[in-house]
């Protein structure tokens, strides 16, 4: 059961990497610069969430095939790590303003 838990941790923080990197390429994009501008920053951001979810979904499907007993505390230490992650993010960026 431990070893379940590590790994939905370990994968909860691979799949928080493609959040923070849309959050911080949508930085770069300017509204302004073209007409697109609007779509490319929704296109950064879902594509970040996208790349995110598939992570989540993959280690669920491996977790599933491989530790069919453990699937349950890997998951939830899996979207754990994500919730807090983000939540920990929005903090940060608020106390940091």
């Amino acid at each position: 059961m431990t070893l379940a838990i590590v790994l939905g941790v370990a994968t909860g923080l691979v799949g928080f990497l493609p959040l923070l990197w849309g959050m911080r390429s949508i930085r770069h994009v300017t509204i302004d610069d073209k007409p697109g501008g609007k779509t490319g920053m929704l296109t950064v951001a879902l594509i970040s969430v996208a790349l995110s979810l598939i992570i989540l979904f993959a280690g669920f499907i491996l977790a599933a095939v491989n530790m069919r007993d453990m699937v349950l505390p890997f998951v939830i230490a899996e979207v754990a790590v994500l919730v807090v992650g983000a939540l920990g993010l929005g903090v940060y960026r608020i106390v940091r303003k």
